[in-house]
């Protein structure tokens, strides 16, 4: 018995609104015997000014595909004319079953495809008649575009279309992505609606597919085939570069920890950057960053290029422990100088007492001596030089106090020496000598330090005075 079929015809809208030609079958049965030939009328259209030629084939090789009245699948179409050509169809290399048959239409020399989809039932040859066959059309309605971070569902719809039980309807969901079977049965004239649920893995890389679904039936010691038209899908490009930020405080030291994921399913590369303003003295990273800058404005970046899943750490230590550590240093240092440093504090001033012929003759030299701690110092010694060019003036003004002892030297000059028994806390003491010179001292003279020495905890104490400069002018 021969069964009505409509023919599936799936036009490619975006390929033939850009061809600018029409194809179409007419929507005859087309069910054979296996040593048969399927034919059907294609009508074709364009609206070009010009005659256009078009090639009519099938990249099925199981298939013969001739056509009428030109037997070499190429026809001329004439402007604003619609011809219809007898295509012609050959089962090679197929059993028993329902074939979806792709036909391509090729307009050439402008490398426009436009593609159409027959369907085509084979029986055996020796089937009886006035037996129901099995006959099970398939129809889908799948998505052009397929997230592989959701769930995926497939509606398929199966069509009993004699009647006849099928008790078991095997469908195969065949691509490069999927490979499942659902077994399900169909009573006569049945029309079912089936979801099938399948999974990606979300990191599946964008690509595209084509889908194949077939129907497997065994009645009557035979198998029976049908199949669906092929739907063409796509896996798009998703997903970004992630940040995970994760911030941890210590004792004035931050450390920022940011993990960097591809969530997508492709590889991707991104510019990562903050403000050089926001860097700080006491900033450190890992890995280094490359300066940047944009607009005019520049930034401290890192450049991340991730495959799918992969991680990248970036750490940003602020550590201020430094500023602490120096602080404590300070401290520790100016503890540690008034801890050790001498109670006695020394100054030394010249003042001039007699010139001659513009220079400089006669000196008067004042050392004062200060006890600036809160308890009495004992046995404090005072050193002072005097140059070689000069020497000490015996006669020592009333209640000034006295050296200990005068040393002369032809080379290094005088040394004097004072040695004060007690300075009570606070007390000042002023020593005062005269010193004169056998030359006419000319421009200025600088004199040595004088040198303060104590007992101070258990340990001798030095100060040095400042440097005296003496001079007309100054």
């Amino acid at each position: 018995m021969r069964a009505r079929w409509s023919i599936l015809l799936l036009l490619l809208a975006l390929p033939l609104a850009q061809a600018a030609f029409t194809a179409s079958f007419n929507p005859d049965t087309r069910t054979i015997k296996l040593n048969d030939t399927a034919r059907f009328t294609l009508t074709l259209t364009h609206d070009s000014t010009q005659s256009q030629t078009f090639e009519i084939y099938s990249p099925e090789i199981a298939w013969d595909i001739t056509t009428e009245p030109t037997t070499d699948r190429v026809v001329t179409i004439y402007p604003q004319q619609a011809r219809n050509i007898t295509l012609i169809l050959r089962p090679l290399y197929v059993t028993t079953g329902y074939y979806v048959v792709p036909i391509h239409i090729r307009r050439s020399g402008a490398n426009e495809l436009g593609k159409l989809y027959a369907l085509v039932g084979v029986l055996d040859p020796d089937t009886p008649v006035g037996i129901y066959l099995p006959t099970v059309k398939i129809t889908t309605d799948i998505p052009a575009s397929l997230d592989p971070r959701s769930p995926i569902t497939l509606p398929i719809t199966l069509e009993n279309k004699n009647r006849r039980d099928l008790e078991r309807v095997t469908l195969k969901i065949r691509s490069a992505l999927f490979n499942k079977d659902i077994d399900t049965s169909l009573a006569s004239l049945e029309r079912k609606d089936i979801d099938v649920e399948l999974e990606l893995d979300p990191r599946t890389p964008p690509q595209e597919d084509v889908i194949k679904i077939t129907a497997l039936i065994t009645a009557d010691n035979r198998n029976y085939h049908y199949d669906a038209a092929p739907a063409i899908i796509t896996i798009p490009e998703h997903g970004e570069i992630a940040a995970d930020v994760q911030l941890t405080s210590g004792v004035l030291k931050r450390l920022q920890q940011i993990t960097f994921t591809n969530t997508g399913n492709a590889r991707k590369t991104q510019t990562y950057s903050i403000d050089r303003k926001l860097w700080g003295l006491f900033t450190n990273t890992e890995p280094e960053p490359r300066v940047l800058v944009q607009d005019g404005i520049t930034r401290y970046a890192w450049d991340l290029d991730l495959e799918p899943g992969e991680q990248t750490t970036l750490l940003i230590v602020t550590n201020y422990r430094i500023l602490a550590y120096l602080a404590i240093l300070a401290i520790l240092g100016v503890i540690a100088y008034y801890v050790f440093r001498s109670p006695v504090i020394i100054a030394k001033t010249a003042t001039i007492v007699a010139t001659h012929e513009g220079g400089i003759t006669e000196l008067k030299v004042m050392i004062t001596v200060v006890n600036r701690s809160k308890h009495d110092v004992k046995d404090v010694v005072i050193l002072d030089k005097v140059p070689r060019i000069a020497s000490v003036v015996k006669d020592f003004d009333l209640g000034t106090v006295r050296p200990v002892k005068m040393l002369h030297d032809d080379k290094k000059g005088t040394l004097l020496k004072w040695k004060l028994d007690v300075l009570d806390s606070r007390e000042e003491r002023v020593i005062a000598y005269k010193m004169r010179s056998s030359l006419t001292i000319l421009g200025g003279l600088q004199l040595p330090v004088a040198v303060a020495k104590c007992q101070s905890n258990g340990h001798e104490r030095t100060t040095r005075s400042n440097v005296s400069q003496i001079g007309f002018g100054g």
